[in-house]
Formats: C-alpha cells, sequence, structure tokens
C-alpha cells in the first residue's frame, strides 16, 4: 500500500521564503507527496502574492507551535534561514525528537553561522544544509560545518526568477514605466538593505550613506541627461530615516530620486537600465538576468563579503573617485564591457525534489 508523504515547508525571512516557495510548488504537483505551508512575518506577503495556500504561525507561542508538529508528524522539514528569530531552530529539534528529516535551504553566501547560532552562539542544525553551490559548502567547512552535512543543491529562487523573468513582455515593461512616471534617460534602480537596523554589527557603511554617495555621484558628473533614481527597500527595513535621507537631497533638474512601493522587484530589474546596491541578492539575480550591476561599499570595515566581487564577477566599489569614473563610463559610453554572469548550479528545485523524494 502506498503511503503519502508528508512534507512541511516554513520560512520567515525574505531570503528563505524566496528558496521555499518554488520548491513546495514543485512538491504540490507531486502524487504520493501531501506538503503543507506555515509561515510567519515577512514569508506571508510573499506566500499572498503567490496566492499560495499557508498557515501564519507568527502569533502562536513556541508550545503551541510544537503541538502543531507533532499532529502533523511531517517525514520531512524544509524551512530557509532568519536573522533574529529562532522558530527555524525549534523545529529542527522537536523535528529531531519526532524522527522528522529537516533541512534547510540556504539562500546566500554571508553569515553562515550566525543563521545556525543559538542565543548563547552554538551551533544548532537541521540534518541537512542546502547550499547555492560548492563555493559556500567550502566556506562552511573552513567555518567549522561539518561537511557531510551541506549538500549542493543550487538556489531555488533564481531559477524561479529566471523562469518568471521570461514571461514579462515588452508591453508589461512600457506600462510600469508609465505608471512609474518614468522619463527618457537612464533608470538606476538602488536596492537597499536594513544595515542601519544590523545589531553588533558596523560594515562602515548603512544604505543611507551608500545613497548619498551615488546620488552625490551623479550629481557631479554635470551630465544633460535626466536620471531616474528607484529606491526600493528591502521588507525588513524601517523605512522614515531613508526617507528623510532622501527628501534632505537637493533639487537637481535632471536627478529625481523616488521611493517605488507595490511594485514587485523583477519588474523593476528588467526595467532598470542598472541595478545599485551593496551586497544585496537582488544584484545577484540582477547579473543573472543580464543587467549590469554596481556594487558600493564606500567606508567598508573589514574584507568584502559579497560573493559577485569575491569571485571576480564585479569590483566592489569602495572609494568616491571609482564610484565617480564607474558612473561616468556608464553614462557617457554607448559601448558598454561585456557582462561576466555568475556561474550558478542548474536545475536547484529538481535537484531538491529528487533529494526529498529518496528520503
Amino acid at each position: 500500500m502506498n503511503t503519502v508523504k508528508k512534507v512541511l515547508f516554513y520560512s520567515r525571512d525574505p531570503g528563505g521564503t524566496n528558496c521555499v516557495i518554488p520548491v513546495y510548488q514543485r512538491l504540490r504537483e507531486l502524487k504520493g507527496v501531501e506538503p503543507l505551508l506555515w509561515g510567519k512575518d515577512f514569508a506571508i506577503l510573499k506566500y499572498q502574492e503567490e496566492g499560495l495556500i499557508y498557515r501564519d504561525i507568527g502569533d502562536l507561542k513556541p508550545e503551541e507551535i510544537h503541538g502543531l508538529l507533532r499532529q502533523y508528524n511531517p517525514k520531512v522539514l524544509v524551512t530557509g534561514t532568519s536573522y533574529g528569530d529562532r522558530t527555524e531552530q525549534w523545529l529542527w529539534k522537536w523535528a529531531k525528537e519526532l524522527g522528522t528529516y529537516s533541512m534547510a535551504i540556504l539562500d546566500q553566501w554571508l553569515s553562515y553561522r550566525v543563521r545556525f547560532s543559538d542565543h548563547n552562539g552554538r551551533l544548532t542544525l537541521p540534518d541537512k544544509i542546502l547550499v547555492m553551490d560548492e563555493f559556500a559548502k567550502q566556506e562552511m567547512v573552513a567555518e567549522g560545518f561539518d561537511q557531510r552535512r551541506i549538500l549542493v543543491t543550487g538556489q531555488p529562487h533564481f531559477e524561479a526568477l529566471q523562469d518568471k523573468a521570461k514571461k514579462i513582455t515588452t508591453l508589461d515593461k512600457k506600462k510600469i514605466k508609465k505608471d512609474l512616471n518614468l522619463q527618457n534617460g537612464i533608470t538606476v534602480l538602488f536596492v537597499s538593505e536594513p544595515l542601519s537596523n544590523a545589531l553588533h554589527v558596523d560594515m562602515g557603511f548603512t544604505e543611507r550613506t551608500i545613497l548619498r554617495e551615488l546620488v552625490s555621484a551623479i550629481q557631479q558628473l554635470k551630465s544633460s541627461v535626466m536620471v531616474n533614481v528607484l529606491v526600493k527597500f528591502h521588507p525588513k527595513e524601517d523605512i522614515s530615516l531613508m526617507k528623510q535621507t532622501i527628501g534632505s537631497f537637493p533639487v537637481v533638474p535632471n536627478i529625481r530620486v523616488s521611493i517605488v512601493s507595490g511594485q514587485p522587484l523583477l519588474p523593476l530589474i528588467l526595467i532598470a537600465d542598472i541595478v545599485i546596491g551593496m551586497q544585496s541578492t537582488v544584484l545577484i539575480e540582477a547579473n543573472l538576468l543580464k543587467k549590469p550591476v554596481m556594487s558600493i561599499q564606500i567606508g567598508r570595515k573589514g574584507p568584502d563579503q559579497f560573493i559577485l566581487s569575491k569571485r571576480g564577477i564585479v569590483n566592489a566599489i569602495v572609494s568616491k573617485d571609482v564610484l565617480a569614473k564607474e558612473l561616468n563610463e556608464f553614462f557617457n559610453k554607448p559601448i558598454r564591457k561585456q557582462l561576466r554572469v555568475f556561474p550558478v548550479v542548474t536545475h536547484p528545485v529538481e535537484n531538491i525534489e529528487k533529494f526529498i523524494r529518496a528520503l
């Protein structure tokens, strides 16, 4: 007699949620698999955008979540990873007690130990950590993770993103530009990050200092070209301070800095001429979609943590002079440099599906 394999999915942070969703959607299509989706906080909006059926466990106490897990009693638990929340770690621990196989899908080449450490700094781990590539695996091993616990599968969100991008038409892009009231010229998408909110971490720059550097450098170009700077906030970001920063910029006729809200990120990437940020995963996404990107890290303390610059895809900009030079080249050269595209592991959703089915 065939038994149904119960698979529980859970996520909270935006990056982890982006990775969990395409795997959940794939498993919904399979016979003999019963997937269930839980989430809280930042995950809920993304679930709603995808039209998914889910359970919001954000208001539940830990003992209530534990009780629900025992009640569902899944064969497999699949989670993302989060900063500042321990729900994944509780679920991995409780899964072990139940005999449920647990796995976490990693979404970025950053802060490995932070994602898997409890409040005392001790590693709290699922049975398997699914990572983006061999480079991430080797970085984790160098930080003390057991390589037997790490499986290279690829990053599911990158695959889903590229599939969705193919469905956005030229007419769709024209409509978005019209809705945003973009003027003819160059469109810069600035992808912000909640660095000002980061606890116990001083990177030497924040989203506010980098946006100031960017706008100031554009102003100093003295170009006659119209520049639309679209600022897209991170879901975890406190936008009030950034609004103050934007409001302090001097008015310049050919530069317009505006906040974009209510627009999905992918179309914004596609209509932009260039995507600029610091260390955001969005820069990786833009690169995979063959958009020029810049990583500005002026004031950086310590080594560069951004995967595109560590792998030589882009050169992180750490001085005002280099920023001015790079912007001048981009704005004024009709023939632009050939883009180097970040190499990724292919078919990550299928790879994870096969691994789950084999359990």
